[in-house]
């Protein structure tokens, strides 16, 4: 249940960075977006879009590190609100939702490592 909801939050917020995107193009678009958003903005918005749909399915097919580029995707996505924060500073929700996913998933994914890192310890002591 949890990887279905978290697929579906990072498809929906990957797509709704799309917006920012659109609107570099073609200024007139997504007259809800008030701020201009330039070329290179529009290219930051599209690539934490990219990133993040990329994590989705990651998450999905349970790669273990998913939550790497989960992170970047964060950051890319965050840097963007902060700079159109205006329009969109409830992605901030979502990108903290993400992060505390991203967090559980390396908190776990460092306590197998550790756990099987000890495990081998011990073959190779007894």
């Amino acid at each position: 249940m949890f990887k279905v909801l978290l697929f579906g939050l990072l498809i929906l917020h990957g797509a709704i960075h799309v917006m920012g995107f659109v609107k570099s193009r073609d200024p007139a678009a997504l007259s809800s977006l008030v701020l201009p958003v330039g070329k290179a903005w529009g290219v930051l918005w599209l690539v934490a879009a990219v990133v993040l749909v990329a994590t989705s399915v990651l998450s999905l097919v349970e790669w273990r590190f998913w939550w790497v580029p989960a992170v970047l995707g964060v950051v890319l996505s965050q840097i963007a609100i902060v700079a159109f924060w205006r329009d969109a500073k409830f992605g901030t929700i979502a990108n903290v939702v993400l992060l505390l996913a991203a967090l559980a998933a390396f908190g776990s994914f460092r306590f197998f490592s550790l756990r099987h890192e000890d495990e081998c310890a011990g073959e190779t002591a007894g």
